[in-house]
């Protein structure tokens, strides 16, 4: 049996493409090793690039869930394959 493993990584996002009348868009991603967040902005100084990709999203319950799927994801070695990574966000109080 493997050891457990937590890998802590910032991840900055860019919406690419919003359309407001369905709340789903598109954005890219770059996951980062290392830096550090000053308030809401990265400062990826000493950061090495882990991963890059883009995922598609809708939001919904007036922006407090975001669920997504991944549709590109690629590391160092380059694009990672087939596979299938959803995933949400809920807006915190």
């Amino acid at each position: 049996m493997f050891p457990n493993v937590v890998v802590v990584f910032f991840s900055a996002t860019k919406v690419t493409n919003y359309d407001p009348a369905t709340g789903s868009g598109d954005e890219s991603f770059t996951n980062y090793t290392g830096g550090k967040c000053i308030g809401s902005k990265f400062d990826s100084t000493g950061a090495i690039i882990s991963q890059t990709g883009t995922s598609h999203f809708v939001a919904s319950d007036k922006g407090k869930r975001v669920d997504l799927v991944v549709t590109t994801f690629t590391d160092p070695l380059g694009d990672i394959g087939a596979f299938d990574l959803p995933g949400f966000d809920l807006k915190q109080k």
